[in-house]
Formats: C-alpha cells, structure tokens, sequence
C-alpha cells in the first residue's frame, strides 16, 4: 500500500490534536462516545473504519464494545496497537472498500472527515457498501460529512507546536478537490522537528451522501441528522430483511 495521510507524523498526531484543539477534542469525542452509547448497548460489535490512533476505538472498547479498528496508515494503526493495553480491539490494515471479513457488526463508524479521503464517486460507492455488507441487518453506520470549514487554511502556534495548513482548490474544479498540505513544527529533546504531508481530499454534500447510501442499500432519515461546528452526523440504517 502506498503512503497514507497522517503517515509521517503518526507518532505526534495525539499530541498535535490534543494541543491544537485541547476541550474542543475532547468534548466532541466524549458526545460522539455518549451519541453511540444511546444507538447500541455494551457489548455490541462494532466496526470503526479510518480508526487512526483509537480516538474512538479506545474509549468504545473500554466502555464493553467489541471493537474491529480497520485503518489503511499503518503507523497510525500501530499508534492504535501501542495504545490498546488490554489488547482488546482487533486491528485490521485495510481501507474501507477493500476491507472483508466473516464476522457483522451491529454498529459501522465513519467518523472524522473520513469520507473527504474518498476522492471519486466509485471510492465513496466501494467504501458505502463494504460498510453495507460489514453490517448484520437491522445495524447502523454512522458518519460525518465535513462541511466547508475544513478547506480553509489554518495556523496553530504556541510554546512547543507549530502547526500550518494549506488547502487549495485543484482546477477544474469541477470535483470538488483540494490539495491538503500540512506542516508542522514539534519542539522536541531541545530541537525543532519538522515533518510534513500532503495529500488530495474532497468536498461531499450530504445529499450526495445519502444518494449514495441509498444506491448500497441503506435507509436514512434525514429528520435525525446532527449538526456539529465542523459537519453533518448522518445515520443510516440497514433493512432488518437484507436485500
């Protein structure tokens, strides 16, 4: 597999995020913990797709989740393994359209701008409907869909973090493109380290979303979306009677 985002700079991704975004981070994984706790009771299987270093996938299993984290940078996944203590979470090294496995889960994550790495329409489909077949009927998948506010550039700065992005439309810009170039500074051992990456993202809609979804099968309720700072919680539902 070629490199991924978040590859270079793995090992300082929590301490970057944590840094940049400090009660904001947190507050948002502790809602979005509460929001699937109120879906599925402990002990249900779920499956957390573009898991990165565990934000979610941690947390979940230490609540009584049975946990799959499938996630396509391995030195994020390896991030995730280190911090696992009670090794409790199965780690897969896949991307989501490729991903297959025996076990269904009853609940698919998607969380954090995990769809804007699906570049084209036949991306998005593969990845809707691995998720589709991962779950048992009647499960669930939940995701975001970022809104514009993630294409803008940003700047973070404080005594040990520097930190700035560019992001740029690619023309034509007819598919909704962006270049995401990412720089960042960590004051480390008495010395600046610098690390870098760049990588393509792309806008969705949320109706293309759920356009999408429906083609794969799944049922939405637009009524039950969420709006949060920086995208859309959509919830969609596999037919307890599969197609």
């Amino acid at each position: 597999m070629q490199p991924q985002p978040h590859d270079a700079w793995a090992e300082i991704y929590d301490c970057v995020y944590e840094e940049q975004f400090r009660d904001v981070y947190s507050t948002l994984t502790e809602n979005t913990i509460s929001y699937i706790q109120s879906l599925m009771p402990a002990g249900s299987a779920i499956v957390d797709f573009g898991a990165g270093t565990g934000r979610l996938a941690i947390p979940l299993a230490q609540a009584g989740y049975a946990v799959t984290a499938v996630e396509r940078s391995l030195p994020m996944l390896n991030r995730l393994r280190a911090k696992d203590q009670n090794q409790s979470i199965q780690c897969v090294h896949s991307d989501i359209g490729s991903y297959q496995s025996d076990t269904q889960f009853d609940l698919a994550l998607c969380i954090f701008t995990i769809v804007s790495y699906l570049l084209d329409e036949n991306a998005l489909q593969l990845a809707l409907q691995s998720a589709y077949t991962a779950l048992k009927p009647g499960g669930a998948m939940l995701l975001d869909v970022p809104n514009r506010a993630l294409f803008q550039n940003t700047e973070f700065t404080n005594e040990h973090i520097r930190r700035i992005v560019q992001v740029e439309k690619i023309e034509p810009f007819q598919k909704n493109l962006y270049a995401y170039n990412d720089h960042i500074e960590i004051f480390n051992d008495n010395q600046w380290q610098h690390y870098d990456d760049s990588f393509h993202i792309r806008y969705w809609s949320t109706k293309e979303i759920a356009g999408q979804a429906k083609h794969c099968g799944f049922a939405h309720d637009p009524q039950e979306n969420q709006n949060a700072s920086y995208a859309t919680y959509m919830k969609f539902s596999k037919p307890s009677t599969d197609r």
